[in-house]
């Protein structure tokens, strides 16, 4: 991170909402990116035309996906929020 980023940190968690033009190699794509960015420990990809939420966790080699959400009323706690208990209707909104 440069001295000029307005974040004073590297974030340890992304979130990617898909729109129906992204197409799968972009996905993986940004998986991997997220991976070579060592400090991401937790990613959420959310998938506005199917309301499916999957919840990636950092592996040893690779993510480990250790959540699937596809009931947009299913109550869920996830990395690196596990305090908080949401909803993926919440979260389209």
């Amino acid at each position: 991170w440069e001295d000029t980023s307005p974040i004073p940190a590297p974030p340890n968690w992304a979130c990617e909402i898909w729109s129906p033009g992204n197409s799968l190699t972009d996905r993986e794509e940004l998986l991997e990116a997220y991976f070579a960015a060592s400090d991401v420990e937790a990613v959420w990809t959310i998938d506005r035309a199917t309301a499916t939420l999957k919840v990636f966790e950092r592996g040893a080699k690779r993510w480990k996906r250790t959540l699937l959400i596809d009931d947009p009323t299913t109550r869920f706690r996830a990395a690196p929020f596990e305090s908080i208990e949401l909803t993926l209707h919440e979260l389209l909104r």
